[in-house]
């Protein structure tokens, strides 16, 4: 464990008599003290009374003759082996901070910090200026921000899934959150960092920092990048008096034992599909011939043909794995390191000077071996992304620079993990038993054999790559299987069908425990991903077409369940929601809509299986289909598939089957009549809406307070009956509100006795719903989500100079901004700033630019279309799309009400189209949106760009930029990526010179002439006399006007301007660090 100390001290002189204070920082293997007041002079006097750490002393400014020196700070790390082996001081950008290093982990950046509070915004820019030169690395900022963030970032639910031993919500005795505080958040989110305060287990009432005469606070922050979470083993905040500020002490836990000595049964390696194997069908077709009696018993068929596919299966000689550290390390590297480490120990053991000479030149060729993979790797990587011809080639080309964070168990046994799943799937209580005579039912749909386009279908709708059950045997096999393989696999599943009795391992299973969220050591916070032999799931495949098949035909399946079924999904139902509620309050000046969002406890694992096979056989289905899904679960069984092998197996008596393909619509079937049996509800028009299921997600919806409660005694019942659960933890209620206003005394609801929270938020299928219907706290939960895709999941391939800037836009698109966009087609319609951030914070990421660069420029220089037309397009081809639905489809009947009544969100377009003089949407000829909304759009985005150059002529900031060009974004795409982004820092005005447009308080003067000018952009580039001979040789000319210097920046010759940049910032930094 490594003990990281963040004081500031308030002053050094003062303390150094003092054995008791250096006693105490003693106790830490790295100290990180800020404001020391010492000056330069100071350090020598200072530094014996740290002989236990290597330090580094960075002196306090002084600004007055007279009085103290400001700021200074002392940072070191013990001189004992264990800790000097791990850390070492790095120096960035003219800051030195700690490097963490160690082989099984990523290094860490220790960045410390002290914002003074009379120059917080030059120090801010500071820091911001430093985490964009270490991008791409787990970072620790730790120390006095001078800021006050009250109890503010909470992680998204959709992220805690990784391993925390962190609290989702921060608590803080500080209730303070001031405009610094918004700032420091912002920055977190930017730059992936998570604070600790009142998150950790030894600070989860969020202690104050600074108790002192001028009052109490939480200024000394410790925030931490995501990837750097699973290492945290504590933080806590010590009480102690040696300042007005608190010590805040940091523990890593570098090394992570975690082992499950559970003795465990083998499990069969998986059969490798190789892609380019074009004699598999004929060696399968060989096999097939050598065994007689083949197809006497299906379950002998099955056995004899998955048999049949191991041995026409293709193997790899078997031998000792290569373990990559990286995708470019092969056997020809492993070699020649091998060679290079002999050659070393023989030249230990003979001193030969001729041996030395060889290794050397050995560990020469390996080095330039190592670099020659990796870059040929990265360029034929980069050349899969940019001639990637449809979604599936795209994403397997960028799915390997992708960041994973991925945690299937921490330290827990397979035999907890057996015991938990066993108790959920044989629960104790037992399942309300119904006596019923069972009809004999048959049906041509169901009954009749399946047919080889049946098998076909399933087979192409099979996706590659997916994990096997127990026989370790994937799709592919089966996918590229002969003609005759497929004949006879037909024939055993229609002997199968017509008896009813189904091969044992079609009933077997195996578990793996998946992490949802909070403590990785409680087994209640997994959930299990059942994973089941590929023959069991194709057979369940041809049942589950033939079910539904039979459902739409009888139209079975109401209108309210859109979970699992085609043409259906998540947005329609937040659509149907949030309009239903907006038309409620304006058709029928209804003020309050009561929603109780209900939580089925492990719906999916908890059905009893006799009344589901009972509500099958009353729904209709034919008897000969029902015997085959009450055999697939009789005697059902499974096993927990862990790190070393799986469990012994369990029996599995409730709940659908985890995995199989049946299981969604069994479930969906189950719930089908909650519909009709809970009553109550809203009406539009002559239509009653009680509720809206997605699979296991449901809300009920009434406008009276009494109504609700009538429907949630139905559900009561209705629960009791068919042995189903409520999560009354989970469950919530939220009062939709037309206006504010307080409960009213009526407004309390019970569940069985126990009363139902009400809540101001509630997270409905991904979106985040309030009383108002304001999406903004939503999206700015999405906000947060998506910079977490660009900072940490997809950072390694937007870091990349290597990647073609339109590969990393194409990402961003496929990830940030979906993510940023999700259920747009609901909200689309409105513009959001909220949504804007998002790609200037990407573009400004992207190209290093700092924090306060203007919005006018990311939007010039690149190009790029705001997100507001991207939302907008979502937004009225879903309306589009809603009016081309079945007339009982619930989108199409709330979008035919909305345009007939001209209000909503149709409102909004007119506003938009007289805005824009565009005429209005042809509400009866809907054919011709498309082209209407085309040139919508293209108005929209001409009206953007010209404000957009109207804002940046008249810019008071900027020296050069509002004389430029700003057509020439060309340089972007037709130079190298670092070569765009120094061209782009100095069309803006954003290269790290003392000049900061946005900052008066900074030292502007030039710190290399002595001309006493500004250090501009026009100074650097056409006047800096220090600069002549660099400008002389790549521009021509000593010194350059303003004219010559915007000539020179809208594109005379980007190559000069670059290779003039480069070196000229490169002397400039030496001379500074000089």
């Amino acid at each position: 464990k490594l003990t990281i100390l963040s004081y500031n001290i308030a002053g050094m002189k003062g303390k150094k008599d003092n054995h008791l204070f250096f006693e105490f920082i003693r106790k830490f293997d790295v100290i990180l003290l800020s404001e020391t007041h010492l000056e330069e002079k100071d350090s020598v006097a200072f530094e014996c009374l740290f002989k236990e750490f290597h330090i580094y002393f960075k002196p306090a400014l002084r600004h007055f003759r007279f009085g103290r020196a400001i700021g200074g700070s002392i940072i070191g790390y013990k001189k004992n082996r264990a800790v000097s082996k791990i850390c070492s001081f790095c120096n960035v950008n003219t800051n030195v901070i700690i490097k963490i290093s160690q082989n099984r982990n990523p290094e860490i950046y220790l960045v410390p910090v002290y914002i003074n509070i009379n120059s917080w915004n030059n120090d801010f820019d500071q820091l911001n200026n430093l985490m964009n030169e270490i991008t791409n690395v787990n970072t620790i900022v730790i120390g006095d921000c001078n800021a006050r963030i009250s109890e503010e970032q909470v992680i998204q639910s959709d992220l805690s899934h990784h391993n925390f031993n962190i609290s989702e919500k921060r608590k803080s005795k500080d209730k303070c959150l001031n405009t610094k505080g918004k700032q420091l958040l912002d920055f977190c989110d930017d730059n992936d960092l998570i604070v600790l305060n009142g998150r950790s287990k030894s600070d989860s009432q969020g202690e104050f920092t600074f108790i002192g005469a001028m009052g109490t606070s939480v200024n000394d922050l410790c925030c931490v990048s995501f990837s750097v979470v699973s290492m945290i083993d504590d933080f806590v905040v010590l009480p102690e008096m040696y300042s007005d500020h608190c010590p805040i002490l940091l523990t890593l836990n570098l090394l992570n034992s975690n082992v499950d000595e559970t003795v465990t049964l083998p499990l069969l390696p998986k059969l490798i599909w190789h892609g380019n194997d074009v004699n598999y069908k004929n060696r399968l077709d060989i096999e097939l011939n050598k065994i007689n009696n083949l197809e006497e018993k299906p379950i002998d068929t099955i056995n004899n043909l998955i048999g049949v596919v191991n041995k026409a299966a293709t193997r790899q000689k078997v031998g000792k794995p290569l373990v990559k550290k990286q995708e470019w390390f092969d056997w020809e590297c492993v070699n020649k390191r091998k060679r290079a480490f002999k050659l070393l120990n023989l030249f230990r053991k003979t001193s030969s000077m001729a041996i030395k000479n060889v290794y050397v030149k050995c560990i020469i060729n390996y080095k330039q071996l190592c670099k020659g993979k990796k870059e040929n790797y990265l360029k034929l990587l980069i050349e899969k992304v940019k001639e990637a011809k449809d979604s599936k080639q795209f994403w397997d080309a960028i799915r390997t620079f992708k960041k994973q964070n991925f945690l299937c168990n921490s330290g827990l046994s397979v035999n907890e993990f057996r015991s938990f799943f066993e108790e959920l799937h044989n629960p104790v209580a037992e399942p309300p038993v119904i006596i019923y005579a069972e009809p004999w039912v048959s049906d041509p749909i169901l009954d009749n054999e399946f047919n080889r386009s049946e098998l076909q279908c399933v087979l192409n709708r099979a996706k590659n790559g997916k994990a096997p059950g127990l026989n370790r045997v994937p799709y592919e096999f089966f996918k590229n299987a002969s003609d005759n393989f497929l004949q006879i696999l037909l024939r055993a599943f229609n002997r199968i069908y017509g008896s009813s009795q189904v091969p044992p391992n079609f009933r077997e299973a195996l578990i793996f425990p998946l992490h949802k969220k909070g403590d990785t050591k409680q087994v209640a916070n997994y959930r299990g991903i059942s994973f089941i032999d590929v023959e069991a799931k194709i057979f369940s495949g041809l049942l589950l077409n033939r079910l539904w098949q039979w459902l739409d035909a009888h139209q079975i399946i109401n209108e309210f369940q859109a979970g699992f079924r085609a043409g259906y999904g998540t947005i329609d139902n937040i659509f149907n929601l949030v309009n239903l509620i907006q038309l409620k309050f304006e058709e029928d000046n209804i003020k309050k809509i009561y929603l109780f969002f209900v939580d089925l406890k492990a719906a999916f694992d908890s059905i009893p299986r006799n009344l589901l096979f009972y509500k099958l056989t009353m729904l209709g289905l034919s008897s000969k289909f029902v015997s085959v899904i009450r055999n697939l679960y009789e005697e059902s069984r499974a096993a927990v598939w862990g790190a070393r092998g799986t469990s012994e197996f369990f029996p599995t008596s409730s709940g659908v089957k985890q995995g199989c393909l049946l299981s969604p619509a069994l479930f969906s079937i189950y719930l089908n009549d909650l519909h009709h049996e809970i009553g109550g509800g809203i009406y539009l028009g002559d239509l009653n809406i009680r509720l809206l299921l997605y699979a296991d997600d449901i809300v009920l919806i009434a406008d009276k307070p009494d109504i609700l409660q009538k429907m949630i005694d139905a559900l009561g019942s209705y629960c009791r009956s068919w042995g189903l659960r409520v999560n009354l933890e989970k469950s919530k209620i939220m009062i939709a509100r037309k206006k504010g206003g307080r409960y009213a005394v009526d407004e309390k609801w019970n569940f069985e006795g126990e009363n139902i929270e009400i809540v101001n938020r509630y997270n409905y299928l991904g979106v985040l719903l309030t009383p108002s219907l304001s999406f903004e706290p939503h999206l700015k939960d999405k906000l947060r989500s998506s910079k977490f895709a660009i900072n940490c999941t997809w950072a390694k391939l937007i870091n990349n100079c290597n990647t073609p800037i339109n590969s990393k836009l194409n990402v961003f698109y496929a990830t940030s901004r979906s993510i940023m966009t999700y259920a747009s087609q609901v909200w689309g319609f409105k513009r959001y700033d909220t949504v804007e951030k998002l790609q200037r914070f990407f573009v400004r990421k992207l190209f290093k630019l700092p924090r306060n660069t203007a919005n006018y420029i990311v939007e010039l220089e690149t190009g790029l279309n705001s997100m507001y037309l991207y939302t907008l397009r979502l937004h009225i081809n879903y309306i589009l799309k809603a009016m081309k639905m079945s007339d009982n489809r619930l989108p199409k009947v709330i979008v035919h009400r909305i345009l007939s009544n001209k209000m909503l969100w149709y409102r909004e377009w007119e506003d938009l189209c007289v805005q824009l003089q565009v005429p209005p949407f042809q509400i009866e000829n809907p054919n011709t949106w498309k082209g209407h909304l085309a040139l919508l759009l293209q108005r929209i985005s001409a009206n953007e760009r010209m404000n957009a150059i109207s804002r940046a002529r008249q810019g008071q900031h900027h020296i050069v930029y509002p004389k430029l060009e700003f057509d020439r974004c060309d340089y972007l795409y037709c130079t190298k990526f670092e070569d765009a982004q120094l061209i782009l820092k100095a069309r803006s005005e954003s290269l790290n010179l003392n000049y900061k447009p946005f900052d008066p308080e900074a030292v502007q003067i030039c710190a290399l002439c002595n001309l006493k000018e500004v250090e501009n952009i026009v100074h650097f580039i056409g006047v800096c006399p220090i600069l002549a001979p660099y400008r002389v040789h790549y521009l021509k000319k000593r010194i350059l006007s303003v004219d010559e210097v915007c000539f020179i920046l809208n594109g005379d010759n980007w190559q000069n301007l670059v290779n003039y940049l480069k070196e000229a910032l490169q002397y400039r930094k030496a001379l500074i660090e000089e």
